[in-house]
């Protein structure tokens, strides 16, 4: 089976129970790409998992995902791109993609998968 699908099984086995995925893609940031502030849904049932599929991260490299409060005047929380790790939150609450810097020699990586507690309609 392909990486992806697997990573997904595991995901609606576990995290995702009771969930149906609703889209997955892939992103990639390179120096000068910064991301802007967005929700990915304004249901409350729908929510964002995002996956850093990289080998090494270095701090000095930037690329953290950043998650706003409601009314988008403060940082409730930071996901810094740690090789394997999955942040998973609430698709309607503000985030963005903090850009990377100068000194990052690779692209920033990311699968998301949205998804939905219960049923689809």
């Amino acid at each position: 089976m392909p990486p992806l699908f697997v990573l997904w099984q595991n995901l609606e086995q576990h995290i995702f129970k009771g969930h149906t995925l609703i889209r997955c893609y892939a992103n990639a940031h390179a120096y000068g790409i910064d991301g802007t502030l967005h929700t990915d849904s304004r249901k409350d049932n729908r929510y964002t998992a995002v996956y850093y599929p990289h080998d090494d991260w270095e701090p000095n490299w930037g690329g953290e995902t950043v998650l706003f409060n409601a009314d988008k005047t403060d940082i409730v929380a930071s996901f810094y791109p740690k090789p394997n790790r999955l942040a998973v939150f609430k698709g309607n609450i503000p985030h963005l993609a903090r850009g990377v810097s100068r000194t990052c020699p690779v692209l920033r990586i990311t699968l998301m998968f949205k998804t939905q507690r219960g049923a689809a309609r």
